[in-house]
């Protein structure tokens, strides 16, 4: 289970939260979206989570291989603008 909380810093009693029944092992955050991921058998499971506004999720995705810090040194993270 993986709760994602976003705190307005200068109006600390204004949040928003979700929380998931997902597996994460890692994470990449831009300004407008955060990507969980974690193994699943020789897959990776990915999901993305919209930080705008309030918190939303907004998909999931699994790609064949592993992704972590045991894989290919090439592995990077590699966000497209509007993806």
């Amino acid at each position: 289970m993986v709760s994602v909380v976003k705190i307005d810093m200068t109006s600390p009693a204004s949040y928003s939260a979700l929380c998931m029944v997902v597996e994460a092992r890692g994470l990449y955050m831009s300004s407008e979206n955060l990507y969980l991921h974690a193994q699943q058998n020789r897959d990776t499971v990915f999901h993305k989570v919209s930080l705008q506004d309030d918190i939303a999720y907004q998909a999931s995705g699994k790609v064949n291989g592993m992704f972590g810090w045991r894989s290919a040194p090439n592995s990077r993270w590699l966000r497209k603008r509007g993806i």
